[in-house]
């Protein structure tokens, strides 16, 4: 596959994915058609050997398991997350006011707000009936946020303050020219408003990726944290050759509100998962145990690519750039977990690959986020290391990378899950 046709596919599944639970679905999909087969965590499970996924809301977890488990038998995870910074709709979210429809909403995870107005928001999400049916949503672009002009706030030219409950009102329509956005929405589903018990919706942005810049070297989108990560790990999933070890994609939801929850890291999806898959195998509980000491989990999640106008934000000496590879990420407080035992194992992948790896770490007066990888490392005691490809303007309503280093992360997750 050319790069420009694998960019074109990523485009694809980025416009196809709006949310967590799009992502996670298309992902389904493209594991289904590689002849992955879908197992229900509500049924016993008496065959997991081969390729088979589950999916659990917006998080989906998939493997390849050989057809006995020996004790050199390892077990080697991807992982990452399917959720990114949003505006996240309240249950009670249709009101006019001045003659105009607004939507009441709640931020999801940390976005850079101010990248969010003057621009086209679409509705994406889903709906859930009282059977439990689930309906997805992704409109056309339909909600903006406005700024108000430096004419009427002069302050505005020059520095950017906002009232997250009363500025964050995107505008839907004229009031007495269209219905409420809810029965737009209910309409555009096919369900009853008798019929509805719940729903997920978010305000997201509508522009199209953009492949741009001399010999096409960067990639613009909405969602690059973090199916930037997402989608390179499942083609390495879709791609590598089977081998002795059990090879896992387990891709969560919710990182960007702290992963607490059933479908986040935090939760027990990925031990629910790996437990029955031991025990379905004939293993007992001190051979499990044994098994995930012979595991290793990659945890990727893009990391802060240097801003050559804002380098003095970074570690002078310890920072990734753009178009460089793959960056591994090491904290001394424990926020991402590599360390000296789980490092090497990365490193060796970027090896085999034939792609650059760089390092990252924080500028010490300026502490930074945290990612799954400490999360799965305390829950489940496996080495796990911490890497992520770079990009600019991160949880911006219009991040950016470099496309080699799309192409150069798929190629090193490849490597090490056959590694």
């Amino acid at each position: 596959m050319s790069t420009r046709t694998w960019l074109k596919t990523f485009s694809e599944y980025i416009e196809a994915s709006p949310t967590a639970y799009h992502a996670a679905l298309n992902a389904a999909e493209m594991l289904r058609s590689a002849g992955f087969t879908s197992l229900d965590e509500t049924k016993p499970w008496d065959d997991v050997v081969g390729a088979h996924f589950v999916v659990r809301g917006g998080a989906i977890l998939a493997w390849r398991m050989p057809q006995r488990l020996t004790e050199s038998s390892g077990l080697r995870i991807l992982g990452v997350h399917t959720d990114s910074p949003a505006l996240q709709i309240k249950p009670d979210f249709d009101f006019a006011r001045s003659g105009h429809r607004l939507v009441d909403v709640e931020v999801y995870g940390g976005p850079l707000l101010n990248t969010w107005f003057d621009r086209e928001l679409r509705v994406a999400g889903r709906i859930v009936d009282k059977q439990g049916k689930i309906y997805l949503l992704n409109t056309d672009p339909i909600l903006r946020l406005s700024s108000l002009a430096p004419h009427l706030d002069r302050g505005r030219a020059t520095e950017f303050k906002l009232d997250k409950q009363n500025d964050l009102l995107p505008l839907f329509s004229i009031a007495d020219a269209d219905e409420p956005l809810s029965e737009y929405l209910l309409d555009l589903a096919g369900v009853l408003p008798s019929e509805v018990a719940g729903a997920d919706l978010f305000a997201v942005p509508s522009e199209k990726p953009a492949i741009y810049g001399s010999r096409d070297q960067f990639f613009a989108s909405y969602r690059l944290d973090n199916l930037a990560s997402t989608y390179p790990a499942l083609l390495a999933m879709l791609e590598a050759r089977p081998t002795e070890h059990v090879q896992v994609f387990a891709a969560f939801n919710h990182e960007e509100i702290g992963s607490a929850t059933t479908e986040g890291a935090s939760g027990s999806f990925l031990s629910d998962i790996l437990t029955r898959l031991s025990f379905a195998m004939g293993l007992d509980t001190g051979e499990h145990l044994a098994w995930l000491q012979r595991a290793t989990c990659v945890s990727a999640d893009v990391t802060h690519g240097l801003n050559a106008t804002k380098s003095d934000h970074y570690d002078p000496r310890c920072y990734p750039s753009l178009g460089y590879g793959p960056a591994m990420k090491i904290s001394a407080a424990g926020k991402y977990a590599t360390d000296s035992a789980s490092g090497p194992f990365w490193k060796r992948a970027c090896d085999v690959a034939g792609v650059p790896s760089q390092n990252y770490v924080n500028n010490n007066n300026i502490p930074g986020g945290t990612t799954i990888g400490p999360l799965v490392a305390t829950r489940m005691g496996i080495s796990t290391v911490d890497v992520g490809l770079p990009i600019h303007s991160m949880h911006s309503a219009r991040e950016m990378c470099a496309t080699a280093d799309l192409i150069s992360f798929n190629k090193a997750a490849k490597a090490y899950l056959v590694g």
